[in-house]
């Protein structure tokens, strides 16, 4: 099964997933705009550089044999969408001295800037919990929180967190976009332009999280005739 990571455009500014969670009962709605497997992309962490760094409680799951670990404590972000743009704006370096190509970094990059455009929302928040728990959790967090910090960003973090493959080039950024995998059919090519990939959904696929209306049809009345009338209805409570 995947590990996925995860961008919501929010209401708040509030990096801890839960309370956005619990927020859907209070009316609180927030939308899915990006959704990654295995992987933080390069993209993400060029969005989050600077970001606000909040500690969330992980809870973890009981051991079989009833024992209760103490839960983790992991740093993630939120940003403004408008700083997010802007910090996208400002990485064309890094995505061109990843490839070691000016136009090949070019291409991922216009993709990953187009995508933050016309957001409903004023807040990002990034959700990576599940790729931390690929390797050691708390180690993971760390390099994540470390990599957002820095201010020119480290490379070699980067390339961990996105799992970029740096000794296969990417993909042309048309072809990965534009061709089926079918045709994409080397695996470490495409792990690097999955590296490189803002893996956004797409305005027709954003997933909203917002409270469900529950709309109950109220039951007809039950036809009476002259043999049931003076009978109590089994639906009647009185």
């Amino acid at each position: 099964m995947a590990n996925r990571s995860y961008i919501w455009n929010t209401a708040t500014p509030d990096a801890n997933p839960w309370n956005h969670l619990d927020g859907i009962n209070q009316g609180i709605e927030f939308v899915e705009i990006a959704d990654a497997s295995n992987r933080i992309p390069v993209p993400w962490l060029c969005c989050f550089r600077g970001a606000e760094l909040n500690k969330v409680s992980i809870p973890l799951e009981p051991h079989d044999n009833g024992f209760q670990p103490e839960p983790l404590i992991f740093e993630l972000p939120w940003i403004e969408v408008s700083t997010a743009q802007k910090n996208l704006q400002e990485s064309l370096h890094i995505f061109q001295e990843l490839t070691g190509d000016l136009l090949l970094g070019e291409g991922y990059w216009d993709y990953a800037c187009r995508g933050l455009v016309d957001l409903p929302l004023p807040y990002l928040v990034l959700n990576p919990i599940d790729v931390f728990f690929m390797n050691d959790p708390l180690e993971e967090a760390e390099k994540f929180a470390r990599c957002l910090r820095e201010s020119s960003g480290s490379m070699e973090l980067i390339k961990h967190l996105s799992f970029f493959n740096e000794y296969f080039p990417a993909f042309p950024a048309h072809d990965f976009y534009t061709l089926p995998f079918s045709e994409l059919n080397h695996q470490a090519r495409l792990e690097s332009s999955r590296a490189l990939d803002a893996a956004y959904l797409g305005k027709n696929n954003w997933y909203w999280h917002r409270a469900i209306e529950q709309k109950h049809t109220p039951p007809e009345p039950p036809v009476q005739n002259k043999v049931t009338r003076e009978k109590k209805q089994w639906w009647r409570l009185w």
